[in-house]
């Protein structure tokens, strides 16, 4: 079930209605199974999975719980691990080396057929498989219980509102809150509406509207090139951001209205000035887990190589964050990219810090801004081309500018939706820069005068009712 499809404007409001009259004994029965019902309008056999997910982690948590000894410990950590771990990379690693065994066989004039298996990619998989491995790796050491409530352990792992793109939720913050009596709360009702309208806005003026030419691109790199290629792929990291925050706020808006809190998953990334600060802003549910789970461990053991150690655990941790996008080469070149950005910046702090010294800070940050904008754009070529030979298509053709390549209508878009696409584009950077020291826009104009803050309101509702593009289109995100 996708947010921006009348099927959600039907069952959210239903699930909030049936949630409060309920008592509070029967609630989490009914999320659970709106839960499940929400993930079953995809593809109901795959709920299989996530139920054996969710009973294989549960019972080697408790059973870490109750041990004694370490080793007793870490076996039921790996059977957990395994279990994860296992179905992830069944049904989104497997075909991939398959392929690639096959592959380098013909190479070597090898005659045997490697079994190729045709898995449909669970919708959501990524993400409810690296929820749960937190949880057991917070139990083992000792960072949180074992959960004996299974059925509040269900809802953590099948929450509905960030089941299938995140935020990947810590058991410390969300299962304590299946705990709490949440009643209707008025501010909390609106706030998540506002949150809701935010997402909507990200998603179906901006993000879905320039989806269009975007993919006209990107499905054919070798009729673009010069200035085609690089407003695309300028474009391109304002659309999966729009998409992915827009999806994220929907989520942590629809989370609030029910009572909820979820974590903070965007924090204006495109104002970083540096590619480690880009990733400490984006997908923060992602990189502090990759940050926490991955890094902190590599670093420990590669400690006594010091800066190269550390260097080293961030090149192998992007290499990670990259693949778990995706089964694909292009997903390990991302990844391995933004590893060796991480290691210069890494290795050379000092350096840099005396070089820009004597640089004024009003010339220094916005052009520090700009170049890691325009340096993870490039980059994310690679993220967005179908492989890695159409990424190179289009890196080659960068450096061919022509005049004619400026034309609003030179990658196949209508000139009033590339206009379109210029005028709600500095709407959304003119509010976030005004966000200021606000987690939200809507933190932010909350706190404006009345008058204010409707007229936003309605101009917010007049836009995503007239300008949104309605065609039922997919979060980006979906497919990981």
């Amino acid at each position: 079930m996708l947010f921006n499809s009348l099927q959600y404007a039907v069952f959210f409001p239903i699930v909030v209605l049936t949630y409060f009259l309920l008592p509070f004994r029967f609630r989490w029965i009914f999320l659970l199974l709106a839960s499940y019902y929400f993930y079953m309008c995809w593809k109901p056999i795959y709920a299989i999975l996530i139920f054996i997910c969710t009973v294989a982690n549960y019972y080697m948590a408790i059973s870490i719980g109750k041990s004694t000894e370490k080793k007793q410990k870490r076996f039921f950590l790996i059977v957990s691990l395994l279990t994860s771990l296992g179905m992830l990379f069944v049904f989104k690693y497997l075909n991939f080396i398959s392929i690639n065994l096959s592959e380098l066989f013909q190479h070597f004039n090898i005659f045997y057929k490697v079994p190729v298996f045709q898995l449909l990619l669970p919708i959501g998989i990524s993400f409810y498989t690296f929820q749960t491995l937190s949880y057991t790796i917070d139990v083992y050491r000792g960072t949180v219980k074992p959960e004996r409530h299974i059925g509040y352990f269900a809802l953590y792992v099948i929450f509905f509102p960030q089941l299938v793109a995140g935020p990947i939720e810590r058991p410390g913050n969300l299962i304590p809150q299946f705990y709490e009596r949440h009643r209707f709360n008025y501010n909390d009702f609106t706030n998540g509406l506002k949150m809701m309208a935010w997402g909507f806005f990200k998603k179906l003026v901006i993000a879905d509207r320039m989806a269009v030419f975007i993919g006209e691109v990107y499905q054919n790199p070798a009729d673009y090139a010069g200035f085609q290629v690089l407003i695309v792929s300028v474009f391109f990291m304002i659309q999966l951001y729009a998409d992915f925050s827009g999806y994220s706020d929907i989520a942590v808006g629809s989370a609030q209205i029910l009572g909820f809190r979820l974590m903070q998953n965007f924090n204006r990334p495109h104002m970083s000035q540096s590619v480690t600060e880009f990733w400490k802003r984006w997908h923060i549910s992602l990189s502090s887990w990759i940050r926490d789970y991955v890094f902190m461990p590599l670093s420990d053991v590669m400690r006594k190589w010091k800066i190269w150690g550390f260097a080293l655990a961030g090149l192998l941790s992007f290499f990670i964050f990259g693949i778990w996008h995706g089964a694909g080469w292009h997903f390990v070149a991302f990844g391995i990219i933004f590893g060796i950005y991480y290691t210069f910046e890494i290795l050379t702090y000092r350096q840099r810090k005396r070089l820009w010294r004597n640089v004024p800070a009003w010339l220094l940050k916005p052009a520090s801004i700009v170049f890691v904008f325009l340096l993870i754009a490039m980059t994310s070529i690679f993220f967005r081309a179908a492989s890695v030979h159409d990424a190179i298509i289009l890196y080659k053709n960068l450096p061919h500018f022509r005049l004619e390549q400026l034309r609003l209508d030179s990658i196949g878009s209508d000139p009033a939706n590339f206009l379109l696409c210029y005028l709600f584009l500095i709407m959304l950077v003119c509010f976030q820069q005004l966000q200021g020291k606000y987690e939200t826009v809507m933190a932010y104009i909350s706190g404006k005068h009345l008058i204010i803050r409707w007229s936003f309101y309605i101009l917010l509702v007049y836009i995503i009712l007239n300008f949104g593009v309605y065609s039922n289109r997919e979060f980006y995100y979906f497919q990981f």
